[in-house]
């Protein structure tokens, strides 16, 4: 699935069109073109294939996470609001992605030792499950790696979360560290970032009710001159990888989306 965000989109009423480009039976593509107020804001081709059905040869590879993440965590011991070994755990709640009020996040203790790598495990509160839309959200529910590479404090600063939760746990072992956010807040960053592309690609069918946990490692090769990278690999609770995504994301000064007028075209 490739996705164009072309123009910045709210929490309004929405059209969706969705056109076929091509039905066939080992793959179909679909274009969908999302609007608002009569600007689209969003396109997208989706390729779909039945992952039931087997079309080809399977191998298996020497693909691994590098550097190595910590253990897998013991989710009971999660559930149970017990400490983990590897793993400290915390919540986000306030004005900004609502979703994350529904979330529970960990983090590893050692906290994030590689500038432009960032792990993280989600899961819900409930007895809510994942299943391929919410995989999509979860890829763009990151931290941000700018600011974290960065290290500028802004809303979603994996070493301001980390430092949080960290030092809540010393206090609380085992217990979620709740982590508060703003508007207001966020107006105060020093930038901000905007996605320009979002690729997503499925690597298998997900369980039939959904996955409890997901493993998510977030990294980035580059930010240079307002201009980063970001891809995010997916994976189940045994670490079996279920899911990747590639973003191409500005990184602006603030300034620049409270300013007045509009900028000479970038063509």
């Amino acid at each position: 699935m490739h996705l164009e965000f072309l123009r910045p989109c709210e929490p309004r009423d929405s059209t969706i069109t969705i056109k076929p480009l091509k039905v066939g039976a080992a793959a179909s593509t679909l274009q969908v073109q999302l609007d608002q107020e009569g600007k689209t804001k969003v396109l997208a081709i989706i390729t779909s294939t039945n992952f039931d059905k087997s079309i080809g040869p399977s191998s298996k590879t020497a693909w691994k996470l590098h550097p190595t993440p910590a253990p897998i965590p013991d989710f009971d011991r999660i559930s149970a609001h017990q400490p983990e070994e590897s793993w400290i755990p915390g919540r986000v709640v306030g004005e900004l992605i609502p979703l994350t009020r529904r979330k529970i996040g960990l983090l590893p203790r050692e906290g994030f030792p590689v500038d432009g790598v960032c792990d993280a495990w989600h899961g819900f509160l409930a007895d809510e499950r994942m299943d391929a839309a919410y995989l999509a959200l979860i890829a763009d529910s990151t931290p941000s790696m700018s600011d974290t590479l960065l290290y500028n404090g802004g809303p979603y600063d994996a070493h301001t979360f980390h430092k949080q939760m960290a030092d809540w746990a010393k206090e609380n072992p085992g217990v979620p560290c709740v982590i508060t956010n703003s508007i207001a807040e966020a107006m105060q960053a020093t930038h901000f970032n905007i996605t320009l592309t979002m690729d997503i690609e499925y690597k298998r069918r997900l369980p039939e009710d959904g996955l409890r946990w997901v493993f998510t490692r977030a990294s980035t090769k580059m930010l240079h001159g307002g201009r980063m990278d970001v891809d995010v690999t997916i994976c189940d609770e045994d670490m079996e990888l279920v899911a990747t995504s590639q973003q191409v994301i500005l990184v602006l000064g603030a300034q620049k989306k409270f300013r007045n007028g509009k900028e000479k075209s970038s063509l």
